[in-house]
This record gives C-alpha cells, sequence and structure tokens, in this order.
C-alpha cells in the first residue's frame, strides 16, 4: 500500500508541475529533430515535407475510440468521439471496421497507417460490420 501512495503522490507532483508551467516542453535529447530555427522540436510528429524516411504525420482526425482487447480481423469500435466524422456517419459503439476506403484494415495499425495517407475534407467510404452485416458509411474527415 506505501508503494501506492508514492506512485500516488509523484504522479499528482508531476500533475501540479506540467499543468503550472507557462512555457512549452520542449525536446533536449541527443539526437532529437530540430526546428528550421535550429531549436529542439516539440515531439511533434514530423509533418509533410521531414526528412527522407521520416514516418509521414496523421493529419486527419476520424473520432473512433478503438477496442484495444480486440483480437479478431477488423478495429472494433469501444465508441465514437461525440460529434467527430465518424459520429456523423453513424458509426457506433461495436462496429468492426474492415475496409477503409478501399485498404483492408486487419489491425489497428492498419487503421492509423490508412488514416496517414488521407487528407482534411476527403470523404471516404467505410466497410464495417454491425450485428453481423456488412454495411458501408461515408465519412468526410476532419482536420488535426
Amino acid at each position: 500500500m506505501a508503494g501506492l501512495v508514492k506512485v500516488a503522490t509523484l504522479a499528482r507532483e508531476a500533475a501540479v508541475y506540467l499543468a503550472g508551467r507557462a512555457e512549452p516542453l520542449t525536446v533536449t535529447l541527443a539526437g532529437a529533430p530540430k526546428t528550421a530555427a535550429g531549436a529542439p522540436s516539440s515531439g511533434a510528429a514530423p509533418g509533410p515535407g521531414t526528412a527522407a524516411g521520416a514516418a509521414p504525420a496523421r493529419r486527419v482526425s476520424f473520432g473512433t475510440v478503438p477496442d484495444f482487447t480486440y483480437e479478431g480481423q477488423g478495429l472494433r469500435l469501444t465508441g465514437v468521439t461525440p460529434g467527430s466524422p465518424a459520429a456523423a456517419a453513424g458509426l457506433q459503439a461495436g462496429d468492426i471496421v474492415t475496409r477503409v476506403p478501399d485498404r483492408a484494415i486487419g489491425s489497428l495499425r492498419d487503421f492509423s497507417d490508412v488514416l496517414k495517407t488521407l487528407a482534411p475534407g476527403q470523404s471516404v467510404p467505410v466497410v464495417f460490420t454491425r450485428d453481423g452485416q456488412e454495411r458501408t458509411v461515408t465519412v468526410t474527415l476532419a482536420g488535426r
């Protein structure tokens, strides 16, 4: 029990410190990417035009809450964010996304990889299974 108290105390102190901090956090690790001005970056994912070999950043918001315990094919949802593109399209908890827009979705990683290729404002067909029936909706993606 004493160990849990120590962990909770440390977590509280860190949260209070970070919440009261006026200046933004920056990366100070050796080899961290630099901004155009030569200062360390904020740690955000690289955007378009980054160095060769860097993973592209996701530029769109879909609004789904994945089920991290699901081990089957596809991406099962535990919910959608209210007011999100997914909610507007009618997706809901329990749906299993299997294709976006024309790429098979076998896992959360597949879904994330597809989102990195899409642009804000783009409308894409999303194939999913609900109650054993395959359905298709069109989702208009929002910017992040």
